[in-house]
């Protein structure tokens, strides 16, 4: 840690211009991805509170939603949210689990869809919008970039700098003569 401390000092701290943080950003442009974002309503159906029963009540729920939007009152008190505005799936993953996040992601906009199962039981989905993961432009990540591409140029440093002290010296084995027992 020391010697990469120096070889901080040593190494130039150069801006990078806009051709050198494109040429990285394609370099690793799935790092960068902006994934998809959902906005969405939810209905829950409590498997504590209904029992065997959650999943046909869910089924059934379902019809009466998709014919009545205003069913939708109908469903089982919850801290979840009733809807998320425009949101990542990492954060509706956050907020219902991962699987929840994973399985609302392939439904279609505009219709009452599930149930949904999550952690915490049954979700009659409506999803309003969607918007489809894309590769960013640098002026979305350009200081995550900017970050990256110096880290990257002082790793670089570090292993030239490293190798350039391994060069100063030869390393020798002396292995000594095996003995009989």
């Amino acid at each position: 840690q020391k010697l990469e401390f120096l070889s901080h000092d040593v190494a130039p701290a150069a801006e990078p211009d806009d051709a050198a943080l494109e040429a990285h950003l394609a370099a690793h442009l799935d790092a960068y991805r902006i994934e998809p974002r959902l906005a969405l309503r939810q209905v829950f159906v409590s498997r504590d509170r209904r029992g065997d029963a959650a999943l046909a009540d869910a089924k059934a729920l379902l019809a009466r939603i998709s014919a009545d939007p205003a069913a939708a009152s109908a469903g089982d008190p919850s801290l979840l949210p009733a809807s998320l505005p425009l949101s990542p799936l990492r954060e509706i993953g956050r907020v219902f689990g991962g699987v929840f996040a994973a399985e609302v992601a392939k439904l279609e906009p505009g219709h009452w869809s599930g149930p949904v199962e999550s952690g915490f039981g049954l979700h009659l989905v409506f999803v309003e919008e969607r918007e489809a993961g894309r590769p960013p432009r640098l002026d979305e990540v350009r200081e995550t970039v900017r970050s990256d591409w110096l880290d990257a140029r002082r790793a670089e440093a570090n292993e030239a700098f490293y190798r350039s002290l391994r060069d100063r010296y030869e390393v020798t084995v002396d292995v000594p003569a095996a003995t009989e027992p």
